[in-house]
């Protein structure tokens, strides 16, 4: 009689304590279409860590498509605004806005220099050939159709913040996150491949220079190449900037005051 008593509170204790894991587990989606169920612990630049039944498992992060946490409380509608600790959501948001403003102002460059261009063009084509002078307006078309394309793109980090702001707000926080390291590992290896360019062009301007060159242009060419190459080489980008303050605002919110 004890023996089945003690069986029974066993399995209810082990049922309650399944369901309790299964309800306040992360699962982790990979772009492969795997699922991994477990709690993450880490999340790194370039890495993801969950704890499963199995043990700790780390993932890199370009393998991961989002994360779902399920929550036991009461959850917020979808739509509704996010609370001031979704720190990784509210940086996303702020790299978003920082990638339209660049891009309206590389647009705006576009198409004020297509049209200075366009000018200067069919003002000379003009003075030398009046009848050629409408081929002024190819440059400032380019220009200006450049402008407009550039204007009607979004930037990498622009559609994803949208992507994730159509989520339920309790799953807004691991996407944003995850995604910070995405564009931050992007943003890093796009400026490792500038860098190798600039520091190619920088040695070819050096060693093989043209016969046109003078020894002042040869050298002028180098020292823009060799600066280039070197802010590309220590200067963070934008998108590495927004995912090193949120390391350090999230780990200054999980350290004890």
């Amino acid at each position: 009689m004890k023996r089945e008593a003690f069986s029974t509170i066993t399995v209810l204790f082990l049922s309650i304590l399944l369901a309790w894991v299964s309800v306040s587990a992360d699962v982790l989606h990979l772009k492969d279409g795997t699922e991994v169920e477990g709690t993450v612990t880490e999340t790194t630049e370039t890495t993801l860590t969950i704890v499963t039944s199995t043990g700790a498992r780390e993932y890199p992060i370009s393998a991961i498509d989002y994360v779902d946490k399920e929550e036991t409380e009461a959850q917020p509608e979808p739509n509704q605004p996010t609370s001031e600790e979704d720190i990784a959501y509210r940086l996303l948001e702020e790299l978003a806005q920082k990638k339209k403003g660049q891009r309206a102002l590389s647009a705006t460059g576009w198409i004020i220099g297509g049209i200075g261009v366009g000018i200067l063009t069919g003002a000379y084509l003009f003075w030398v050939s009046p009848p050629l002078a409408w081929l002024g307006l190819a440059p400032a078309g380019v220009g200006i159709g450049m402008g407009v394309l550039t204007l009607a793109t979004p930037s990498e980090a622009e559609a994803e913040f949208a992507k994730v702001s159509a989520l339920p707000s309790n799953k807004r926080e691991d996407a944003s996150a995850i995604l910070l390291g995405q564009l931050a590992e992007k943003g890093y290896w796009r400026r490792m491949t500038n860098a190798a360019m600039n520091a190619l062009l920088a040695s070819v301007s050096l060693l093989f220079p043209s016969s046109d060159d003078s020894p002042f242009g040869r050298m002028s060419g180098f020292i823009t190449s060799a600066g280039a190459a070197v802010y590309n080489l220590f200067v963070p980008s934008a998108e590495e900037r927004i995912f090193q303050m949120y390391e350090g605002l999230a780990f200054a919110e999980t350290t004890p005051s």
